[in-house]
């Protein structure tokens, strides 16, 4: 078992030991639930770049970022989950000038993933924010000082929590300092890609001050749970009081200013970092149709389905596979229940989903009108658009197919012939194959005349470019310009029986008979002799390891003569 399998099984594992929320969040806090749904309902992140990605990359660590601090913020801390308490914390942050920052949330029971605690500590406090409960002031004030240049954020492994900072309240913090980089500097790893994590970092640093009471496996535990359990209080509060411990001990590596010109400068690393941008994964059906191919039997309900299921998802914020995985997709795309009663024979009656559950009347009338396929074709680039017009009105069966066959006139001398075809197609598993795996297009392409139907005799009477004319049409266009206004031979070619152009043979000397070739005699220091000696060598090689030698021990024979009577 690899590192990574056996940290998803101890991460499962742990989880476990801990209680889950009863009650969503997002229920308990109708604004938190409003602000939700206004994130869940863009298709993509509003920025493509990190707006203050400038003032990221000039910021530079002040002079008393790294004056001696005495750390208290073990002693007390508060919980803040309500106004009065939040406008007493901003008194205390406003005053200083350096926080340790840290984020916990929750990534399987919401559409994008939700933050639900903000942990920040100064020398004399710990504060622990509930989000749900201070989502307004958290968006109005807290953001702010983020975004400041005058505040220095201190976190431990900042990329995750810089981007679920973007991601859940579009706050770009600056002058973030990443105490991975910071600790890899002083100790001097040059691995870039090596992570301390935070309890072997804080192990090694604080020593025998290191807290025996710090249960680090609650990194696993649902955050959602409100109010926080007192160990889970415990762990928020250490998190950040002992990472300002930690950062206290790495002080003194930075006083000679020796980072400045270093390769590693662990405050050039962290910007770098901090101006890194969130991104949506959007290929969700693409990887579901690589992952279920039997989706292609009928793609157009599977993709109707498909889409209710993640516009149900934005909604209840809730993740697409909690309102109904992609296998319970395909036995309705398959039964097609017309009622209430089909459908509960499609789930168990007591495992329909909670959220199909409510609105079981909007996934019924999915099923009602089929969806009809249409492909049209762009003369241009030969592209096609799939459109699914759903309920669509009703037309008369046509019994006669159109004739797909009949093909335009085209002048093959002509260099971009126009060419429009547009055409209804009945929907089949072939024809979505063929869309969806781009091996082939839907539209024909126009088929080559007969030869009856093209001139017979070519544009130039040069006897020398005598074609088959049936073979101008597969030829690109600047081939058929060539031929239509050919140029002049060559003197040095020569014309064959058949009309074929040739380049004429060189004469070579004739060698009198006993004479061998000139030999050229190459010197050791020139690149051919060199080139010439490493080819072979490489040969040799070869033949030695396909044909290894094997030394063998052979015994001689004996002396001629009688030696039986010297035998004892």
């Amino acid at each position: 078992m690899n590192s990574a399998k056996r940290k998803a099984k101890n991460w499962h594992l742990d989880a476990k030991k801990w209680p889950k929320a009863k009650t969503r969040p997002q229920d308990q806090f109708p604004e938190y639930m409003a602000q939700r749904q206004g994130l869940n309902r863009l298709d993509d992140f509003l920025f493509s770049r990190n707006p203050l990605i400038d003032d990221i990359m000039k910021w530079k660590p002040p002079h008393w970022l790294f004056e001696r601090v005495e750390w208290n913020a073990r002693s007390s801390a508060l919980i803040v989950d309500s106004s009065e308490k939040f406008t007493k914390m901003m008194e205390i942050l406003e005053e200083e000038k350096t926080w340790m920052v840290d984020l916990e949330g929750n990534n399987t029971h919401s559409y994008l993933g939700m933050t639900m605690l903000i942990q920040i500590a100064v020398p004399i406090k710990s504060f622990i924010i509930h989000v749900p409960s201070c989502i307004k002031n958290i968006m109005n004030n807290l953001t702010a000082l983020f975004e400041c240049d005058s505040v220095v954020k201190i976190m431990h492994g900042a990329a995750n929590d810089v981007r679920f900072l973007q991601r859940d309240f579009h706050c770009f913090p600056k002058s973030v300092v990443d105490t991975q980089f910071i600790y890899n500097y002083a100790f001097g790893i040059t691995e870039k890609n090596y992570k301390i994590g935070f309890k072997e970092m804080a192990r090694e640093l604080l020593g025998s001050a290191y807290p025996a009471d710090f249960e680090t496996s609650c990194t696993a535990a649902d955050w959602r749970v409100y109010p926080l359990p007192v160990i889970l209080q415990k762990y928020a509060q250490y998190d950040t009081a002992l990472l300002g411990e930690c950062w206290e001990k790495l002080k003194p590596y930075f006083t000679d200013g020796m980072w400045k010109n270093s390769t590693l400068n662990p405050f050039r690393l962290s910007n770098q970092q901090t101006a890194s941008i969130f991104k949506k994964n959007n290929d969700e059906l693409k990887k579901t149709l690589k992952k279920y191919p039997e989706a292609y039997e009928n793609f157009p309900l599977f993709k109707t389905i498909f889409d209710w299921r993640d516009k149900r998802a934005r909604l209840v914020d809730e993740p697409p596979s909690e309102v109904m995985n992609t296998t319970e997709i395909i036995t309705l795309m398959r039964a097609k229940p017309g009622n209430d009663k089909e459908l509960r024979t499609v789930f168990n009656p007591n495992s329909i989903p909670r959220w199909v559950r409510e609105v079981k009347d909007e996934l019924l009338a999915l099923f009602v009108q089929q969806p009809t396929h249409v492909v049209t074709s762009n003369d241009e680039d030969w592209e096609q658009e799939d459109i699914l017009v759903l309920n669509a009105p009703e037309e008369p069966m046509d019994l006669d197919p159109p004739d797909l066959t009949v093909v335009p006139e085209i002048d093959i001398h002509e260099k971009n012939p126009p060419i429009t075809i547009t055409r209804t197609v009945e929907f089949t598993v072939e024809n979505e194959i063929q869309n969806h795996t781009k091996q082939s297009t839907a539209t024909p392409r126009p088929t080559i005349p007969e030869r009856s139907e093209l001139p017979q005799k070519p544009k130039t009477d040069n006897p020398l470019y005598k074609r088959d004319v049936t073979s101008l049409a597969r030829l690109p266009v600047h081939r058929k310009k060539w031929i239509s206004n050919p140029p002049h031979p060559c003197p040095n070619k020569d014309t064959r029986a058949d009309g074929r152009i040739c380049k004429k043979k060189k004469i070579r000397p004739v060698r009198p008979e006993g004479t061998s070739r000139r030999r050229r005699t190459l010197s050791p220091d020139s690149k051919r002799y060199q080139r010439r000696r490493r080819k072979f060598n490489n040969r040799w090689n070869r033949k030695l390891r396909e044909c290894p030698i094997v030394l063998k021990e052979v015994t001689p024979p004996p002396p001629e003569g009688d030696f039986s009577r010297w035998s004892m």
